[in-house]
């Protein structure tokens, strides 16, 4: 019984020694991508009935573009890290009557830091490249003005 009670006290000493607690790595740096799709196009296309507010609208190839269509951030590599979405667009500018600008914000958070050059994808438009000092002002066209 004595032996065993000292053995179990060598063991409780063994296991204490070499067990600190694991320190937790530090959360991975993130950035945040901030802006905004731009459509050119015929007013009429997009504008709702009050005129203010706007998407993709009705005609012209754009009616994948609404509020919810998917924003992906890439990294160098070409792998996704982070996504987001279109929100609710507002007239930006109007040329006349004919042809307006609609702005369509977007906010993608944790994307990992230090993975650049970056790329964005809104809907299946292709890929705008951008850097991480431009990540608080992205800016991407779609038409003519």
């Amino acid at each position: 019984m004595k032996r065993s009670l000292i053995a179990a006290a060598c063991l409780l000493l063994l296991a204490g020694c070499g067990s600190k607690a694991a320190a937790k790595p530090a959360a991975p740096k993130t950035i945040t991508v901030v802006g905004a799709l731009h459509l050119h196009a015929p007013s009429r296309w997009f504008a709702d009935e009050s005129g203010k507010s706007c998407d993709g609208g009705i005609a012209g190839g754009l009616q994948d573009i609404q509020p919810e269509t998917q924003v992906v951030i890439y990294d160098a590599t070409g792998k996704i890290v982070a996504s987001g979405q279109l929100l609710e667009g507002s007239i930006d500018s109007q040329t006349g009557t004919s042809v307006a600008t609609c702005r369509m914000p977007f906010r993608v958070e944790g994307v990992p830091s230090g993975v650049g050059p970056y790329s964005i994808e809104i809907g299946h438009r292709g890929k705008v490249v951008f850097n991480e000092a431009e990540a608080a002002s992205v800016d991407v066209t779609l038409g003519s003005e």
